[in-house]
């Protein structure tokens, strides 16, 4: 089944270690971490749009925001900053759907990069209504899920993430993380231990 694959793969290559990442941050800052899954496909990747037919098990992939963090479906409304980005092209033909989740994304990022948070007041969502983006923290493990329909969604796949963490670990006898391993003595290029070498009497 394509969408259990991807699904697999995303959470142990992204999910995981993301999770891991913001616990992490979360308990040395103390707040200000938000975590979001993109997963919004414009209408212009589905069936009849010629190189992007037959790539709807797909899904979104990794980085696929980028083109709306940095606006380029607006390039369409904008020719000479088009211009001066010289991207004389569309990667796919953009429409006005693909402007509202633009002008989203681009108010999200913007708004964390000016106040440490993407929505210090709540925002309005392309499908109408709003929301606030809710903190990641060790003890609530918020998600933005940006699809169509754009909520907080509690506790992401946490068990999935916890069946890489403790399963797939007691599969392979390692830990998942290097940090998790023993560390190995020091030693020098010749294989001596320098506490050993640089001790006096």
């Amino acid at each position: 089944n394509g969408d259990a694959f991807n699904m697999m793969i995303t959470d142990a290559a992204f999910g995981y270690v993301v999770d891991k990442q913001l616990i992490s941050q979360s308990n040395a800052n103390g707040g200000g971490n938000y975590k979001f899954m993109f997963g919004y496909r414009s209408n212009a990747t589905l069936e009849g749009q010629g190189f992007w037919n037959g790539t709807e098990w797909a899904g979104v992939p990794h980085a696929g925001e980028l083109p709306y963090v940095f606006g380029w479906a607006n390039m369409k409304l904008a020719p000479q900053v088009r211009a001066d980005a010289r991207i004389p092209i569309d990667v796919m033909n953009y429409n006005e759907e693909d402007f509202l989740y633009t002008d989203l994304i681009m108010d999200l990022w913007t708004n964390f990069a000016k106040f440490g948070n993407p929505t210090p007041e709540p925002i309005a969502l392309p499908l109408g209504g709003e929301i606030q983006f809710e903190e990641f923290t060790e003890e609530h493990r918020n998600t933005m899920y940006i699809m169509r329909e754009v909520k907080n969604d509690l506790n992401y796949r946490i068990k999935y993430n916890a069946f890489i963490q403790e399963y797939c670990s007691y599969i392979i006898d390692r830990p998942l993380l290097a940090g998790e391993a023993p560390r190995l003595p020091l030693r020098d290029a010749d294989g001596m231990d320098p506490d050993i070498i640089f001790e006096t009497e």
